[in-house]
């Protein structure tokens, strides 16, 4: 392939297909880095898991990881530590699961690339890993004139990066395919412009649901579960997963508790004798905040402090660095400010964090201790692995890729291990400091309506008491909107009728409707659709019944509209080939049979 890269051959009919794939896809073309200009280099060979049967190898993940830590570096001028690092790991492997199941779909369907195709992507087209190489940057920015005077060096071996790119142009041809059959017509983009651009302001009498006790006799299993079924699309959802958490204390000799004690101690006579915080921060904290002298970046109140630093805390009157404390497997040097004119004592703080390091044997009974209890958690759930070692597991419940989880607050990359796993897959062992944290895949859905018997009590059950305790009031609503059309004035009826609130709206757009309108879509639609001076419903929102009165309408400009159009286009454009590609590629994940095997193979290197 290189004969062709030195021979100066063009292939400009591939030029759009090549730069709309890399334009497009956020997933080929970030990973697989191979090692040009002096990358670095891995002898590992063990695959980590597979997708669909095809192994994932352990350099392809290691290249992958590098370059999602050169980015982080690039962007915060800083090595990716603690939870960013953490996090960096879990979407190394994601990405790597996305990547695959893209490239075997586009295999699948016959897609290739020709050598004068790899000729052009390499010549024209490089990807991000490259584009950042420092060989190839002026002032930090990507230089073509380096890198085009590069690919002339006889000296570089440029095979990796050709083969790379032969592997990548096969996914890209798919997606830039599957995006080119994203259209829409003069009437929808008139549509789209007209959701931004029209405003209607209009009068909004809000009738509550009924409080108190409700006849339910009628809400038998037959009729619950005929509601579910007539309204599916309410008790759909997104992907979800459950897990259960295992969180084993690191094994910490009191010897090594004194000597991290000692260093505190050192620490904090130097801070007293006039040493920077901030500094000294920098040069010895464990914790993230340390690039920021160890600045927490809030202030914090004296009701938000725990007990057994409130009363050291509170007698601070204006600055004071306190004595080491233990927390955990750490301890923390606290330098605090008292903040002023504030009603609640309230303190701006920094802190030095230092972790207590177990010794190579306490490691060794730590990661013995791990193995056997995942060895079991294969054969009998990790609950029970762990209860049979003395050590409590917790479960989350449900949770999607958006939720905040409790119990993964400190540990988002579980989360995202969570959702890509299968049911029962164990995570790799995550160090949080003075613990060591294991996952497990307790069930996992696809996104769709939920199980009957899942949403049977909570949500059917509560649809339906809402849609009870709705009932009077849409009949008081009715009764308004017919003393209306009489002649009857708009707020009068209503307050006759016990409306809790009449209220005008500002102007508002279908894209950003008022607040009075509860967030019903239904009534934005009525607000539009009718006629200055005319009243429309009832319509139900959530948890309330409306009757809308239309005041006043301001039209879109046609001018603004030949203005806005090219705009407007790409704007409507781009959401719907955004909307496309994410529910394809859900659908390909959802497909696909993943196997994680990195909690035993890292574990292992």
């Amino acid at each position: 392939m290189l004969r062709f890269l030195r021979g100066g051959r063009r292939t400009a009919g591939i030029w759009w297909l090549i730069i709309f794939g890399t334009a497009v896809t956020f997933i080929i073309g970030f990973s697989v880095a191979p090692n040009i200009g002096g990358g670095p280099q891995t002898t590992a060979a063990s695959a980590l898991g597979s997708v669909n049967g095809q192994e994932v190898s352990f350099a392809d993940y290691q290249r992958t990881l590098t370059q999602l830590e050169a980015n982080y570096r690039a962007q915060y001028n800083r090595e990716p530590a603690g939870r960013d690092a953490n996090i960096m790991k879990e979407q190394a492997w994601a990405q790597l699961v996305t990547e695959q199941v893209i490239l075997q779909q586009a295999e699948k369907q016959g897609y290739g690339a020709t050598d004068e195709e790899v000729l052009f992507a390499v010549r024209n087209a490089p990807p991000p890993w490259v584009r950042s190489q420092p060989a190839f940057q002026t002032n930090g920015q990507f230089d073509p004139s380096k890198y085009q005077q590069a690919l002339g060096d006889p000296t570089v071996n440029w095979s990796p990066l050709e083969e790379t790119m032969r592997r990548m142009i096969p996914g890209q041809k798919l997606e830039a395919n599957l995006l080119s059959t994203v259209k829409f017509s003069e009437p929808e983009l008139r549509r789209a412009y007209l959701n931004m651009s029209e405003r209607a302001t209009v009068t909004v009498a809000r009738w509550n649901p009924v409080m108190g006790a409700i006849d339910t006799t009628g809400f038998t299993e037959a009729a619950l579960r005929a509601y579910y079924q007539q309204h599916l699309g309410r008790f759909s959802g997104p992907a979800r997963s459950q897990a259960v958490i295992v969180r084993m204390p690191k094994t910490i000799s009191p010897a090594e508790q004194k000597a991290t004690e000692e260093r505190a101690k050192d620490l904090l006579r130097q801070i007293r004798g006039g040493a920077d915080f901030a500094q000294l921060a920098r040069d010895h904290s464990d914790d993230p905040s340390a690039a920021r002298g160890g600045d927490l970046g809030q202030d914090i109140k004296l009701s938000q402090v725990t007990a057994d630093l409130k009363a050291k805390i509170a007698a601070v009157t204006d600055s004071a660095v306190l004595d080491p404390v233990l927390g955990g497997n750490r301890y923390f040097i606290l330098k605090v400010v008292r903040a002023p004119g504030i009603t609640e004592p309230t303190f701006h703080a920094r802190q030095i964090v230092l972790t207590i390091q177990p010794s190579d044997d306490a490691k060794q009974q730590d990661a013995e201790k791990i193995r056997k209890m995942r060895e079991v958690a294969v054969k009998k759930g990790l609950g029970p692995a762990a209860a049979a070692m003395g050590v409590a597991a917790q479960e989350t419940g449900w949770f999607s890729q958006q939720m905040m989880v409790p119990q993964l607050m400190d540990l988002p990359q579980g989360q995202q291990f969570a959702m890509i796993a299968a049911k029962g897959s164990l995570s790799p062992t995550y160090d949080l400091g003075p613990q060591l944290v294991v996952l497990q895949v307790k069930e996992h859905e696809a996104a769709g309506p939920r199980p009957f018997e899942d949403v049977r009590d909570r949500e059917v059950r509560g649809a339906m008491e809402i849609e009870a305790r709705l009932r009077g009031p849409k009949a008081a609503a009715e009764r308004a909107l017919a003393q209306i059309r009489a002649g009857k004035p708009f707020e009068e009826a209503a307050k006759a009728e016990g409306a809790a609130a009449v209220e005008k709206t500002p102007a508002f757009t279908r894209m950003q409707p008022a607040a009075n309108l509860a967030g019903s879509a239904r009534a934005v639609g009525v607000a539009f659709g009718l006629p200055i001076g005319q009243t429309g419903g009832p319509v139900e929102a959530t948890n309330a019944i409306l009757l809308v009165r239309k005041d006043a309408a301001e039209p879109a400009s046609t001018a603004q509209y030949d203005s806005l159009k090219s705009t407007v286009s790409q704007s409507l454009l781009t959401d719907r080939q955004n909307r496309t590609f994410a529910s394809w590629l859900e659908w390909l994940r959802s497909r696909a049979q993943v196997v994680d095997k990195r909690g035993e193979v890292l574990e292992a290197q």
